[in-house]
């Protein structure tokens, strides 16, 4: 709600549905709609970090594919925050691959889909945003099919009956034999063919870029900046040395001709 709340208060009030080829307006009914989108996709990313590894390769795979996007709309700000997000998401891959030695925890794997489903809106590519989350809208999927069928039959025959092994359905193929691994590397190439279709829509995006009103670009371009500080500002109070690592900090005698 606080994100659609900025994107108003910065004159971002476009309340059209665009899937690329054809748009349509929903009015005053777009906000609360978003407000759903926002609150499942994020908890669907969430769900996603079941496994090692498997949330941040897929949203380092997403966060490269929206920085195309970015790319083709000309949001060159909100680029460079897909791009530090895919590049935060490697890093984090060294340490969490199978076997893991850290942990992302529910704090990060929300802070991603929180990032993923903002990306989105503020590129008003709905269908983009479909596609790039497909992964995760099938992960939390699964989940609500599961709970339902299982309290359905239990109503019904008494017992309840599941159609999955486990869910998230990351656990179901876990369970049929995959390796953490093969999951990984399945789920991450689905969500990059999911994103390869993006191409294809590439014409008419560029055709409906001038139909878009200079405001919300210039709306665009300053969530973007607000984006990258609010990320950049505490990456660099971590990496900057306190005062008493710098005074034992050894430095390099200067050589004399």
């Amino acid at each position: 709600a606080a994100w659609l709340g900025v994107q108003y208060w910065l004159g971002d009030r476009d309340t059209r549905l665009d899937f690329s080829f054809f748009s349509f307006d929903i009015s005053w009914f777009y906000y609360p709609l978003m407000l759903v989108v926002i609150l499942y996709l994020t908890n669907a990313v969430n769900l996603t970090d079941g496994i090692d590894g498997l949330c941040g390769t897929v949203t380092m795979v997403n966060m490269l594919l929206m920085t195309v996007i970015c790319v083709l709309l000309s949001l060159q700000q909100m680029s460079i925050f897909t791009m530090a997000l895919a590049g935060g998401c490697l890093g984090f891959l060294v340490w969490n691959l199978h076997p893991a030695k850290c942990f992302m925890g529910d704090t990060g794997s929300m802070y991603l889909g929180a990032s993923v489903v903002a990306v989105g809106l503020v590129t008003h590519k709905h269908l983009v945003l479909l596609l790039v989350a497909l992964l995760y809208i099938l992960e939390a999927l699964s989940v609500v099919i599961q709970v339902t069928y299982f309290k359905y039959t239990k109503k019904k025959y008494g017992e309840g009956r599941r159609i999955f092994k486990m869910t998230p359905i990351h656990h179901h193929f876990e369970l049929s034999g995959f390796s953490e691994y093969k999951i990984v590397i399945t789920f991450s190439l689905f969500a990059l063919v999911m994103g390869m279709v993006m191409p294809v829509m590439s014409t008419s995006w560029k055709e409906s870029l001038p139909n878009r009103d200079v405001p919300t670009l210039q709306v665009m371009q300053t969530i973007g900046e607000e984006s990258i500080y609010a990320v950049a500002m505490p990456v660099t109070r971590l990496v900057q040395p306190g005062p008493d690592v710098a005074k034992h900090t050894p430095t390099r005698p200067v050589e004399r001709a």
